[in-house]
């Protein structure tokens, strides 16, 4: 109807558990919405390549970025190769994008940069992101999902009869990824102008004894099969990045209706 507000068309890139999450989200909001990685399919962009090898819709509003090299392990071993995806190739990306007019969107780790090679390169590339206008910086909580490394390792070991070893003293806020997609569907609608960088968490933390004894009950097992840890990991320690955060979206972060096996 004549009057009526285009849709904004939406661009997601990889095909991870949170892009896929977030696909469902806007479809389910009727938002014209695309989806393009590595594998062959109607769409295609790998950020090891030049956009000149991507294929890609035109006209789109918002690209959500959902790929690089995730693996912290990779990372360590493949320093270079790992940089010239996660900051290079998400430069490229941005600076295409941007300039056909879309807002460009990547999620931050909420590990510090002293972790380690991977958390390194996520806040070199914020802060290259920093002096492109029209991107935007959302670090998240710990986005927990079933196939998330730490608890594959506490799944693997109670069924070998191996205790889960766990810290107490490293603390975590929680979020789902359907959590962090409805988010990002708000974040689309709402029709306002973003801000440059955002810290989606929820009000609630916890330890890794707590969420170890949380995936225990899931499972099955009881809490003494856990080993609490009381020195803190190097390498997950808490981070002194700091923005402002969001009430607005730490409410919808924060609703209960998402099955999420962590809450009380």
């Amino acid at each position: 109807m004549k009057g009526l507000p285009r849709k904004p068309r939406v661009l997601v890139v990889g095909g991870g558990i949170l892009a896929r999450a977030l696909e469902k989200s806007f479809q389910s909001g009727g938002i014209p919405i695309f989806g393009a990685g590595r594998n062959p399919g109607p769409w295609h962009l790998d950020l090891s390549r030049d956009p000149d090898c991507w294929k890609v819709p035109e006209g789109l509003d918002w690209v959500f970025v959902c790929a690089g090299m995730t693996s912290r392990e990779e990372c360590e071993k493949n320093p270079h190769l790992s940089r010239w995806v996660n900051v290079e190739g998400s430069l490229r990306l941005a600076r295409h994008f941007l300039s056909q007019g879309a807002r460009v969107v990547f999620f931050g780790t909420d590990l510090p940069p002293e972790a380690g090679v991977y958390s390194k390169q996520k806040e070199e590339l914020r802060r290259q992101l920093a002096q492109l206008p029209g991107t935007v910086w959302i670090r998240l909580g710990k986005v927990l999902h079933p196939h998330l490394p730490i608890l594959q390792t506490w799944q693997e070991a109670l069924l070998r009869g191996a205790p889960m070893e766990a810290f107490a003293s490293v603390r975590i806020s929680p979020v789902s990824p359907e959590a962090v997609a409805e988010g990002c569907r708000h974040l689309v609608t709402c029709r306002q102008r973003p801000a440059t960088n955002m810290v989606w968490q929820t009000s609630r933390s916890m330890t890794y004894v707590e969420l170890a004894r949380k995936w225990a009950q899931c499972l099955g097992y009881p809490p003494s099969r856990i080993s609490v840890l009381e020195q803190k990991s190097p390498s997950d320690t808490g981070s002194s990045f700091s923005v402002s955060r969001s009430t607005e979206y730490g409410a919808i972060l924060g609703r209960r209706d998402r099955n999420a096996w962590w809450n009380p």
